[in-house]
């Protein structure tokens, strides 16, 4: 595995160069259980692991270009691709989102005018633009 924090991997004959190298182990065993219900596309692939002192910068690693390469017994490059680090991010960061306020919110009054004033405000006056139109829910 190989990975850029700014990007500029490059795969080559001898594998993908312009990042850092990480070595990976193959599980004989494949993928947990838990994980093969979760990702069942992915089930009887091959599972790789990531060295304890690496997993442990997952939030950077997954910040930057990840790629991972096969190699030949003699170190030619067979294939390379990139990494979909989805499910990373889900276990790094789901829980705490699940919490979080997403997207715009509204004290049940509807938008503010588009001067910032409050909506309904008593002196529309004040507002330099048009007030807005009569707020309305976009679905029943």
């Amino acid at each position: 595995m190989a990975t850029a924090p700014d990007g500029g991997l490059t795969a080559a004959g001898s594998g993908i160069t312009g990042g850092t190298s990480i070595p990976l182990t193959r599980d004989p065993e494949g993928l947990p259980a838990a994980l093969k219900a979760k990702y069942p596309h992915l089930a009887r692939l091959t599972a790789l692991h990531v060295p304890r002192e690496w997993a442990a910068k997952a939030k950077q690693l997954v910040k930057g270009q990840s790629a991972v390469a096969a190699m030949d017994a003699t170190g030619t490059l067979i294939t390379a691709t990139g990494l979909q680090t989805a499910g990373v991010l889900d276990s790094l960061y789901a829980a705490k989102a699940a919490d979080a306020e997403l997207g715009p919110s509204s004290t049940g009054r509807g938008p503010p005018c588009p001067c910032g004033r409050p909506p309904h405000s008593p002196s529309p006056s004040s507002c330099t633009k048009p007030p807005p139109p009569p707020w309305r829910a976009p679905f029943p």
